[in-house]
């Protein structure tokens, strides 16, 4: 299940719960996605456990590899997170 983001801010800190719970719901391994990414499973690793934050290509890679990523808008918070190197970002 993923991480409840019915409230209306997301903290870049949930970033790796958030690609985790993606990636197994996909049944996919991390090298399977590291693979998919271009990168490797290390970085992923450290993407899902906080030790890294996303890319803004890393996250249009994602869109990429998950098209039906159920919500749009968290996926874009993240990204505006990256731009505008802020920890946390409210959604309208």
């Amino acid at each position: 299940m993923l991480p409840n983001y019915t409230l209306s801010c997301i903290e870049r800190k949930s970033f790796g719960a958030w690609l985790k719970v993606l990636r197994e719901r996909q049944n996919l391994s991390q090298q399977k996605l590291a693979e998919a990414l271009g990168c490797n499973r290390i970085h992923v690793w450290r993407l899902e456990n906080g030790r890294r934050y996303p890319s803004r290509i890393l996250l249009h890679s994602l869109e990429r590899i998950f098209p039906a990523i159920e919500d749009k808008r968290i996926l874009n918070a993240f990204a505006q997170m990256v731009e505008y190197d802020c920890d946390e970002i409210y959604l309208e």
